[in-house]
Parts: C-alpha cells; structure tokens; sequence
C-alpha cells in the first residue's frame, strides 16, 4: 500500500516538474518613463537632434538599479523645450527601453510639434520629460502610427488640429481629416484647402503657409427658375466679392464644384452664398482657412 501511495506521489510531482518546465515565463513589467524617473529608478537627458517631425530627439537613459528595468516611453509622451520660443513636442511612436543593471540605453524618438509658429527645435537644443498629451491627441497619434502615416505632412496638419485649433480642412489626407473630426466632435468637412508650400527649417517659425485655394462639391435645390449668382462672405455677413457671372438656373436639383481663391485673404470664417438676384439665399457654405 505504502508503495502504491509512493508511486503515485511520484507521479503527480513529475506530472508537476513537467508542468512547470513548459510554461511559458511572464513577460517582464515595463515602467512608463515619467514613473521612472519620479521614482528616481533612472536619470534621462533629451536632445534635440533638428526638427519636429520626425526622429527630432535623442534620449538616453541611465539605469540607478542593480537589476535590468524596461522603460516604456508611449505615444503622446510630451517632450518640453528648456527655450520657451521653440516648439513643444509629443512623442509619436511608443518603445520600450530594456536598460541593464548600472547601465544606459539610447534611443530616437519620432516625434511631432504641438505648438504651431513657435520656433522649430535646432540640433543640440535641450528638453524635459512632461506631462502626457491629453486622451484626443494620444488617440489621434495612436491612429497616425497604426496607418503609417507617421512620416506624412498631413499627420503633422492633423496633430495641429487637435493641438492648435487649425482647420479640418487643412489635412488633405480623407482618412485622417475624418478621424479627426470624429475625436473633435466635429463634422467632417465638405471642402478641402490647398496652403503655399513652406519648408520647415529648425530654427525658424513652423506652421502651415498661406491659404491659396478652397476646393469642394456641394448640391442644392431651387424651387423655381431664376437667376442665381455666388458671392463670398466675410464673418460679419459683408460680401467681399462676386464669385463668377450671373447663370440662368433651372428649377430642381443642382450639384457643383467649389473652387474658391482664397490667397491675399485674411484667415478666418467666410461664407460662400449662392443667392436669386432678388437676394434670396439658395445655398450657404460655410469655409474657415
């Protein structure tokens, strides 16, 4: 019986070694590098490298553990310049640092401006570690890098959207301009701006050139004949000009395409109406540049 008991005790612990021996360790824990550092587990430096987008930062980390520690540096971690005149940045791309005891780890960060006609950050310019971006802008930066489109103007256009305020219609790119506008709570607009080209130079002002042109589609219904000619409106309702000639229209259903020149024009709000020559508004289009 004695025997029996035994041999079945042997079993189960083999049962158990093999058990053990197959499965698979837990992955270690990384710690988020503003935790790290408050914490005073490592020390970081951040240098700017020229630029805003793209790998613009250097960062090493220096490990005061007498053991390995994983650094994770997520998307929206915000970068902040030591020279106030020179941009804010936010970490586009997460990584994870395996640092080893008493020892330091490089790395590059890609990276995007927050801070719209601020200065674009030189080589050799000094940053800290702050805060984390707030949720829309992590969510937006998390969209950005899924669909990589990290390296594109119009992710930066869009990050400015979020981060300054700037117009929807600015971000060219379909996708993005609509996943924007959804984190915003905004609709997605009917029209679509083309900017002067303008070549980021670190050192100098960074921001979106002048606005040249508004293009769009739009529709809209008349319920009888009439004469209908477009203007374009300034905020407070002023027509400034006279868009194209005076056209017969049909009544029913009418669809066009906007192309408005807007280079020369202040920036703001404008408004686009199509009117009777007797002054009865057909069609409103509202367009912010």
């Amino acid at each position: 019986m004695l025997k029996q008991i035994s041999f079945i005790t042997l079993l189960s612990l083999s049962a158990l070694s093999i058990f053990g021996q197959n499965k698979k360790p837990s992955a270690p824990r990384s710690l988020d590098l503003l935790d790290a550092l408050q914490q005073k587990i490592i020390t970081a430096t951040v240098e700017g490298l020229g630029g805003h987008q793209g790998e613009c930062l250097k960062i090493t980390c220096s490990n005061l553990q007498s053991r390995t520690v994983y650094i994770r540096i997520p998307s929206g971690q915000y970068m902040q310049p030591a020279d106030s005149t020179q941009q804010r940045l936010v970490v586009a791309v997460e990584q994870t640092l395996v640092i080893g005891a008493k020892k330091k780890t490089d790395a590059l960060l890609r990276t995007f401006c927050t801070q719209m006609g601020n200065r674009s950050p030189v080589s050799g310019s000094v940053f800290s570690v702050g805060a984390l971006a707030p949720a829309t802008l992590v969510s937006l930066l998390q969209s950005i890098v899924e669909k990589g489109k990290e390296e594109t103007a119009d992710a930066q256009t869009a990050v400015w959207a979020v981060s300054n305020g700037q117009p929807l219609a600015g971000i060219g790119d379909a996708e993005l301009t609509s996943r924007t506008a959804q984190l915003l709570n905004r609709p997605v607009p009917t029209y679509r701006i083309t900017y002067k080209r303008v070549e980021h130079v670190p050192g100098q002002r960074a921001e979106l050139g002048e606005a040249l042109v508004v293009d769009g589609n739009y529709t809209y219904t008349m319920a009888q004949k009439a004469k209908v000619v477009t203007v374009l409106l300034d905020s407070t309702g002023k027509q400034i000009k006279q868009l194209g000639r005076v056209e017969d229209m049909e009544a029913g259903e009418h669809r066009g395409k906007l192309h408005l020149e807007v280079f020369g024009l202040p920036k703001g709000k404008y408004t686009v109406r199509m009117r009777t020559q007797a002054g009865v508004a057909v069609k409103d289009i509202e367009v912010e540049f």
